[in-house]
């Protein structure tokens, strides 16, 4: 998924003087409504795999499972509650390292956008806003990859 969203931001790149603006406009919707699924398969993937890794009981897994099957719209305050779930010190970790750099303030402002445009209202998103918080957002996933994996 990521270098599927990378391919597309570098062709709209390579192509931009021949799109017009309106064409520019729904390219950029759609790159943040597939930034807004990578940040939740991505948190879904990561932490399904740190169940497989740590949870022995098939019950136990299976639930945590169904349960992480049903997030969406991970913002901020979600992914902070997700992360003291499974274990209290990374709530701390996770929330420090989302407010550097204005990782959470990405993050967040990709799914606002996101629900925006699901529901017609109007989106202020262009190319360069979601290079900007792209960037934030992979290092973000990364960072989240990084403490499961402690």
């Amino acid at each position: 998924m990521y270098r599927n969203i990378q391919g597309v931001i570098s062709l709209i790149e390579h192509n931009s003087d021949a799109l017009d603006q309106e064409m520019l406009s729904h390219l950029s919707k759609y790159i943040c409504v597939r930034c807004s699924g990578f940040i939740e398969k991505s948190v879904g993937y990561i932490f399904s795999d740190y169940i497989d890794r740590n949870c022995s009981h098939l019950l136990i897994c299976k639930y945590s499972k169904g349960q992480l099957s049903k997030l969406q719209n991970v913002n901020s305050e979600k992914l902070i509650k997700l992360c003291d779930s499974f274990d209290s010190s990374w709530k701390e970790k996770i929330k420090n390292y989302g407010q550097e750099n204005n990782r959470f303030e990405s993050m967040n402002y990709i799914i606002k956008e996101r629900n925006n445009i699901a529901h017609g209202k109007d989106s202020d998103i262009t190319l360069s806003k979601i290079k900007m918080h792209w960037i934030k957002i992979v290092e973000l996933v990364d960072y989240i990859e990084s403490i499961c994996h402690e």
